[in-house]
């Protein structure tokens, strides 16, 4: 692409803005919908459709092992020294980095 300007350096200056902005607002809203938002993400990304009908019953089904699963990792993992919420930041900050560059096509 030759617009005059560096295309590189603009897409991952933009990436690192993206990134930082989407961190500031799941922190400003809170882990409950930041587990939304994952949810809703990781069962669009497992079923690739369109259907409300199966769409809402994964997401509802995704959730429940995402909560199970954080207890579980609060429980057994953390040993109770942490938080649901730490656990749910954590895992959905790592998913987040994977669907960043994963989309990211540099």
């Amino acid at each position: 692409i030759n617009l005059g300007i560096n295309y590189q350096k603009i897409s991952k200056q933009l990436m690192i803005i993206i990134a930082i902005l989407t961190s500031i607002s799941t922190a400003l809203v809170g882990p409950i919908t930041f587990l939304g938002l994952l949810v809703v993400n990781i069962t669009y990304e497992l079923f690739k459709t369109a259907k409300h009908s199966i769409l809402l019953s994964a997401c509802i089904l995704i959730s429940i092992l995402a909560l199970l699963g954080g207890v579980f990792f609060v429980s057994r993992v953390f040993d109770y020294n942490a938080t649901i919420s730490v656990v749910i930041n954590f895992l959905g900050g790592i998913y987040f980095i994977y669907l960043v560059l994963k989309g990211n096509k540099l």
